[in-house]
């Protein structure tokens, strides 16, 4: 799970009453995303405690409990080792999970694996010290001064590694009123929407959609399936969280791949469930995958739209949604179930190449494909 993506959203699954702010941290020559949590005084409370409600409905606890790897760096000023307790409590009952040395300043892991006997509504997640090992001096400065812990369980992921394979002439899809590629820095890129700018106000309720006039020569009104350009004439088609949208999305990868030169890329920018809103959602499954791409078609199924307005909790029935073609998530990726999507891919449609770059509980990973 992407904690940080929870905290932004202030989803009512977290509860954090400590004082924090979301921040980067260096470590070893890695970026980690997390947030700083001012730990809270008195020698018998807990330095930091965070509350996770349904946290079995959650994607990384129903399925994938190795996915929590959640990294802690305690700051406090002592030159003293002390010793961080964590604990999990659920039906009322608290369990030490792990008691580790720790000295000030100093990154570590306490427990990459949730307990997989635990099943609970509700999980508490408690740092606190361990006070009966620490010496005096330290003990006062936890209970009676200003200490801090910086919590993580994600490193930090830069799009910027794929812009090397957007070279030539290509199309974003969907990208709104703020394209990831510009033109202003060297790309010869054009863009793909349903509508025209001058609509979107109109269509998403809201007046920030405004297009810059010199960009407007560069949009394309068309079809994620039906790209309004010649076969073999693209050298890349990049899209960021449009992937997920689509029905059919093996049968949107091989139409790509017909517009696409020999050695052209596919590269997307994808939701992974367990970082992103999602997290609640039900992985899809390839024979999904296969039986949309055999039956044809790219339009959602009423089915797709209800499930969409039950996980979203939303206030309008899939019927309704599907009448008013409203964009919704048709599919639910993971790490896992792309590679078996990507082994499907090669095996069946002429691919070069497919690269997959991954971090855990990030809000999204990169896929790449190359086409032969």
């Amino acid at each position: 799970m992407n904690l940080c993506d929870l905290i932004r959203r202030k989803d009512s699954n977290l509860e954090l009453p400590n004082k924090h702010s979301i921040a980067r941290l260096g470590v070893n020559g890695i970026k980690l995303t997390g947030f700083w949590v001012d730990t809270w005084k008195g020698r018998n409370n807990p330095l930091v405690i965070f509350k996770l409600k349904k946290p079995f409905q959650w994607y990384p606890f129903r399925e994938l409990h190795s996915y929590s790897e959640w990294g802690v760096q305690w700051d406090f000023s002592s030159s003293r080792e002390a010793e961080l307790q964590v604990l999990l409590t659920t039906k009322g009952h608290q369990r030490v999970v792990k008691t580790i040395p720790i000295k000030p300043k100093t990154f570590i892991k306490p427990f990459q694996q949730i307990p997989q006997d635990l099943d609970a509504e509700e999980m508490t997640v408690t740092f606190r010290s361990q006070r009966t090992s620490l010496p005096s001096r330290i003990l006062q400065f936890v209970g009676l001064q200003k200490s801090r812990l910086f919590i993580t369980n994600h490193e930090v992921m830069d799009r910027k590694v794929l812009l090397k394979y957007c070279v030539g002439k290509g199309i974003e899809l969907g990208p709104g009123h703020n394209p990831f590629l510009k033109p202003e820095d060297g790309f010869d890129v054009s863009y793909l929407e349903q509508h025209h700018p001058e609509k979107w106000a109109d269509l998403y309720g809201s007046a920030k959609f405004v297009v810059d006039p010199k960009k407007w020569s560069r949009y394309i009104i068309g079809e994620a399936h039906q790209l309004p350009v010649e076969d073999g004439s693209l050298d890349y088609i990049f899209s960021s969280h449009v992937f997920e949208h689509l029905y059919n999305p093996l049968g949107h990868i091989e139409h790509w791949l017909h517009k696409l030169k020999s050695g052209g890329h596919v590269v997307a920018v994808i939701p992974a469930i367990e970082g992103c809103k999602d997290y609640m959602a039900q992985a899809t499954g390839l024979d999904e995958l296969i039986k949309e791409y055999k039956e044809g078609g790219f339009a959602p199924r009423l089915e797709q739209y209800e499930y969409y307005a039950h996980l979203r909790s939303m206030n309008q029935t899939g019927e309704q949604l599907m009448e008013k073609k409203r964009s919704i998530h048709v599919h639910f990726y993971t790490g896992e179930n792309m590679k078996i999507f990507l082994n499907w891919i090669s095996a069946n449609l002429p691919i070069a190449s497919c690269d997959l770059i991954y971090k855990m509980n990030n809000k999204d990973f990169y896929l790449v494909i190359r086409k032969k």
